[in-house]
C-alpha cells in the first residue's frame, strides 16, 4: 500500500498541495520551486550537498512522515546530477585539471542515497537506478519486487533537475520535479497491483496541457498520471511508460 507521498515541483511542496492542485486539475508552472530543507544534514554533510540532492531528501523526509523502523529504499534518476557533471568536464578542460574532490564524490549515481543514510542513521540496503526517461517505472518496479520479497518497507524516490544549458540540447529538462512514495504491506490505504503490457503505444497522459508539458518534460513527472489517480481517491488504473518499447499497467486497488 501507498503510506506516504512527498512531492516538489514548481509552486508545489508537499503532497497536501499536490494533492490540491491535481484534484482541481490546474497548475503554474512559472512559479517557483520551493526552497528545500536543508538543515536536515549534519553541517559538515549540508555545506557538501547539491540542489538535487537536497531535492531528492526533501521529498524522503516528506514521504517517511516521521515514521522510525527498518525500510529499504531505491533512488531513481534519469541522468543523476548534471550541474555537477558540468562542472567536472569544465574542470577537466581546465590547466591541472583541478576537479573538486566534493564535486566528484557528489558525481556518483547513488550520492542522495548515500547522504539519506547519513540522514536517517539506515544501514538497510538502498537501490540507486538510471533507466532513462522510464526511470520512474523501472522504479516502481524495484521498490514492489523489494516489498513483495522482503515483506517490508521501502520508500521510492524519484527525481530530476534540469541540467545547465549547455547540455539541454542533449539533456532537454526544463523544468524541476521530484517524488516520493512510502510503500508498506502494513496499514490502510491504496495498494498498487503491476502488470507489463507489450503495446508500449498505452500510455496514460494528463489532461490539461501545462500537466502534460511537464509529464512529458520531467522523467520524474512520468508519474503524475499515477498521482492524479492517488489524489482523486477513487480505485482505477493507468499506463506508464516502460522499457524496451512496453508499457507498465499500474491498477490502483481500495
Amino acid at each position: 500500500m501507498v503510506a506516504g507521498i512527498g512531492m516538489a515541483m514548481p509552486g508545489v511542496d508537499g503532497w497536501e498541495q499536490g494533492r490540491k492542485v491535481l484534484q482541481q486539475d490546474t497548475v503554474d508552472l512559472s512559479l517557483p520551486l520551493p526552497a528545500m530543507a536543508k538543515n536536515l544534514l549534519p553541517a559538515n554533510e549540508r555545506r557538501r550537498t547539491t540542489p538535487l540532492i537536497q531535492m531528492a531528501l526533501h521529498v524522503a523526509e516528506q514521504a517517511l512522515q516521521g515514521r522510525q523502523g527498518d525500510f529499504s529504499s531505491v533512488f531513481a534518476s534519469s541522468c543523476g546530477d548534471l550541474a555537477v557533471v558540468d562542472k567536472i568536464m569544465s574542470a577537466l578542460t581546465m590547466p591541472g585539471r583541478p576537479v573538486s574532490p566534493i564535486q566528484f564524490h557528489n558525481s556518483v549515481h547513488n550520492a542522495p542515497a548515500g547522504y539519506w543514510s547519513i540522514l536517517t542513521g539506515s544501514n538497510m540496503p538502498s537501490t540507486s537506478i538510471s533507466a532513462w526517461d522510464e526511470s520512474f517505472s523501472v522504479g516502481l518496479v524495484e521498490a514492489l519486487s523489494q516489498l513483495l520479497t522482503e515483506h517490508q518497507s521501502v520508500l521510492l524516490v524519484s527525481y530530476d533537475l534540469p541540467g545547465p544549458q549547455r547540455l539541454r540540447k542533449h539533456r532537454p529538462v526544463c523544468r524541476p520535479f521530484a517524488l516520493a512514495m512510502m510503500l508498506s504491506t502494513r496499514g490502510r490505504g491504496f495498494s498498487l497491483e503491476l502488470s507489463v503490457e507489450m503495446d508500449g503505444a498505452r500510455v496514460s497522459t494528463m489532461d490539461t496541457p501545462a500537466w502534460e508539458h511537464l509529464r512529458q518534460d520531467n522523467p520524474a513527472a512520468r508519474a503524475l498520471p499515477l498521482l492524479q489517480l492517488l489524489a482523486r481517491g477513487k480505485p482505477g488504473s493507468i499506463f506508464l511508460p516502460y522499457t524496451h518499447g512496453q508499457s507498465l499497467r499500474v491498477e490502483l486497488k481500495s
